[in-house]
């Protein structure tokens, strides 16, 4: 009698990766190398950060596009959502008008939309400490804000 194979065992012969964890590694890694280039030119740490987060998340959606004109392997929404979140929605919003992609979901909008004015609000809370160009510069700004009291 032959053994019947389930969907899990040939998931894991064949080699399969999952497109969250693929698309979740290739954006990080492409992030943090954007983002050590930029810190070699001495960018503030936040600043370096979400101009390679945007970049990043802009590219993605030029790549989802394409791939959706290929009928190729495509971006997981979620992956999408989670680039926009952690600091790519101005990337994002530039990639949905650039490369008229996913202007149809309104999921898409708000989510950019919101997470712009998260990023927006945290910026301007921490103004000061986010644009300091290393950590003895924060030290001592969080020493002079301890000792105004």
């Amino acid at each position: 009698m032959k053994r019947q194979s389930t969907y899990r065992n040939n998931r894991r012969s064949r080699g399969y990766t999952s497109p969250y964890q693929l698309y979740f590694w290739v954006s990080m890694t492409i992030t943090l190398s954007l983002m050590a280039f930029l810190l070699l030119l001495k960018l503030p740490i936040y600043l370096a950060f979400i101009a390679a987060i945007n970049i990043v998340t802009s590219g993605f959606y030029g790549y989802d596009k394409n791939q959706a004109i290929k009928k190729g392997r495509r971006v997981p929404e979620l992956i999408l959502h989670y680039l926009a979140v952690i600091g790519g929605a101005a990337g994002g919003i530039a990639g949905l008008f650039l490369f008229n992609h996913k202007t149809r979901k309104t999921n898409f909008i708000i989510i950019l939309g919101v997470s712009l004015i998260i990023h927006l609000v945290i910026f301007l809370i921490f103004y000061q400490l986010l644009l300091t160009y290393n950590w003895q510069d924060v030290s001592k700004l969080v020493d002079k804000l301890s000792t105004r009291r």
